[in-house]
């Protein structure tokens, strides 16, 4: 064969190759891809909740991911044989699955539904649920799919922060009668507690007003050669300052005069902006 002859036959060889090899070529890519992509959603969707669940029309378990163990204990084909209806007898108190079934009935998504869950050992898990409906191609129901997260921690602390707030006001109304708060501009944004009991002034009538406009008027009653505290209080509030056991005067509807100690701490956020202030008010009445 001649040298050009020769150079023939490669190249005839190598299109004949790339010919037949050039599809599975394509095709080995495409796995890989595929696979590729799969191991992204595996990661994100583990990343964003403990284990996932697929129940079928007849709210049977089809399948439930490997790492439900961690959480109940119990290998995936131990769900193959019961219905979501099995599970919540067994472990959760049914009223609280009634946005669930809302959902399932109505083949729409759902998130974040709470429910505890009580272990036979009289343990518990808060478990926080999201799910969406499957249809196929001619829009016929096929399936429910959903994830679970285990929420217990969160679910403590925060009825942690509730007791204790709890706690707080507690301690907070048995020290005070009432309680205040005004925003960046001192303006009245809540008042609250006995304020409208031992004033006389509707909380309505507060909410919106500036706390500065309602000192002067009882500023411009007292003798001009005296230290006015409330004068002194207005610019310790725009210093950003506390101040505590302001002794104010207020006649009532009735005509008699109220006596109240009021108390107040200014409120910054996380870079120290100033917000607003809390504070709380008492009546020393005699």
């Amino acid at each position: 064969v001649s040298g050009l002859g020769a150079s023939v036959i490669i190249v005839l060889g190598l299109m004949l190759f790339l010919w037949v090899s050039g599809p599975i070529l394509e095709r080995d890519v495409l796995a890989s891809s595929l696979r590729e992509n799969e191991q992204r959603f595996q990661d994100f969707a583990q990343s964003a909740s403990d284990w996932h669940w697929e129940l079928n029309p007849d709210l049977r378990y089809t399948f439930v991911s490997d790492t439900v163990t961690h959480i109940t204990n119990r290998q995936p084909d131990w769900y193959s044989n019961l219905t979501l209806n099995d599970i919540i007898d067994r472990h959760f108190d049914r009223d609280e699955w009634q946005p669930f079934f809302d959902a399932f009935d109505a083949r729409c998504a759902f998130n974040n539904l709470v429910v505890r869950r009580v272990d036979v050992d009289g343990s518990e898990k808060w478990i926080s649920l999201n799910g969406l409906p499957v249809f196929d191609a001619e829009g016929n129901f096929e399936c429910f799919r959903g994830t679970a997260s285990d929420v217990s921690e969160i679910i403590k602390i925060q009825e942690s922060l509730r007791r204790s707030e709890a706690r707080f006001r507690d301690f907070a109304e048995a020290a005070s009668d009432w309680f205040w708060e005004t925003d960046a501009g001192h303006t009245y944004t809540d008042v609250s507690g006995r304020f409208t009991e031992l004033t006389g002034i509707p909380v309505q009538d507060m909410i919106g007003r500036n706390r500065h406009e309602i000192l002067k008027r009882f500023t411009s009653n007292l003798p001009k050669n005296e230290v006015n505290p409330l004068q002194i209080n207005i610019r310790d509030m725009e210093a950003h300052r506390s101040f505590r056991d302001l002794e104010i005067s207020w006649e009532r509807e009735n005509g008699e005069l109220g006596v109240f100690l009021v108390s107040g701490q200014p409120m910054f956020d996380e870079n120290q902006k100033f917000l607003g202030y809390r504070g709380a008010g008492r009546d020393i009445t005699q």
